[in-house]
């Protein structure tokens, strides 16, 4: 746990699965699938019985989170942030990550070698994603509340690796499914404690959905491919 962190549970959570899920497309802002509205009522109930007393949120600008906030934000005092919003795809922003495969390969490939350094053309990077969130981890370590966080994959992948202390590098492959809260426990010794409650089951071919979940099934899927072929000339 990182030692400028009070003694306080923080919740991490996606929004509900979103139109955009549904269909494999990265950034947007697209509403949620009436699924994603179930888990928006599920997380009220879960933080019902779970949440600290005290428990503020902190939320996304974006759509999809502040519809996933909606239930919760009539139980626990709410604060919106832009810096929590996705990661900026730039010109791909509402693609698929097959489309650019087909249409992009090059940029498809780049990206694929190194997701922390790669920049979205006329967007961001991982390293960016760093330093656009720096005032959130400034607040984060001020404040003294229980937290609640509803955001998106890339960006609860920045700060859950700032909270366990892992180089900002090896954050791009965290896991942060879709609807489930990732709860991390301060403990003494500057140690912590992980517990992932799984809210509503959902298909585990779109559990990573989002901004980078796509692009890893889509490289899978090819290197099975090789390695199938090489086995058939064998």
């Amino acid at each position: 746990m990182n030692v400028n962190l009070s003694m306080k549970p923080i919740f991490l959570t996606r929004h509900g699965q979103s139109e955009f899920n549904l269909k494999g497309k990265i950034g947007g802002d697209s509403g949620l699938t009436p699924f994603g509205e179930r888990y928006a009522e599920e997380l009220l109930t879960f933080m019902k019985e779970y949440a600290p007393e005290g428990l503020e949120v902190w939320c996304s600008t974006l759509l999809r989170t502040k519809m996933t906030a909606t239930p919760v934000s009539g139980k626990f005092p709410i604060v919106y942030w832009r810096a929590l919003e996705e990661i900026d795809a730039g010109i791909y922003d509402g693609w698929t990550y097959e489309e650019i495969k087909e249409q992009s390969r090059e940029e498809f490939e780049k990206r694929s070698k190194n997701k922390y350094w790669y920049r979205y053309p006329q967007g961001e990077s991982y390293h960016d994603l760093v330093a656009r969130l720096e005032p959130v981890i400034m607040e984060l370590e001020r404040s003294k509340k229980p937290l609640l966080i509803i955001s998106h994959q890339a960006v609860l992948r920045v700060i859950y690796a700032y909270i366990v202390e892992k180089r900002p590098e090896t954050c791009t492959n965290l896991s942060m499914p879709l609807h489930t809260v990732v709860q991390v426990n301060p403990t003494y010794g500057g140690r912590f404690e992980e517990m992932r409650h799984p809210i509503l089951k959902i298909d585990p071919a779109l559990a990573d959905a989002g901004t980078h979940g796509n692009e890893d099934v889509i490289i899978a899927r090819e290197q099975a491919e090789l390695l199938a072929k090489a086995g058939g000339k064998e």
